[in-house]
């Protein structure tokens, strides 16, 4: 049940990320964000988005090699994201600096990962 609980989970925020990317809500008028970085959003949304996949696939990850194979699908994604927002959009564009904020959200999430919530299912 946890397994399915967290499948759920990880397939909603994937959806979340790709539909706030890529859709906007017309007639709603969306304000800056002034107190955090666009940048900020970046790295915490695919850290959130690291670390529910590397919790729906933790029986499945024996190796780092399998876990290596997920962070790069995860950075795939993300530049793939980027890119459908440069092609498809008027109001957004393809950035670098996106790409390079999410990797590091990803790379924070899979040590967070690593370092805390797998040390705890040992113990």
């Amino acid at each position: 049940m946890e397994r399915k609980l967290y499948y759920a989970i990880a397939i909603f925020i994937t959806l979340a990320i790709g539909i706030g990317s890529l859709v906007t809500l017309k007639g709603v008028m969306v304000q800056p964000v002034k107190l955090l970085s666009d940048k900020v959003i970046h790295a915490v949304a695919y850290g959130i988005l690291s670390i529910s996949w590397l919790l729906a696939l933790k029986f499945k990850l024996k190796t780092q090699k399998s876990k290596i194979w997920l962070l790069l699908a995860i950075v795939g994604y993300g530049i793939i994201i980027e890119v459908l927002q440069g092609v498809f959009t008027n109001y957004r564009q393809a950035d670098i600096f996106d790409i390079l904020a999410n990797f590091v959200g990803i790379t924070v999430g899979f040590v967070f990962f690593s370092l805390v919530l797998q040390k705890k299912q040992v113990n």
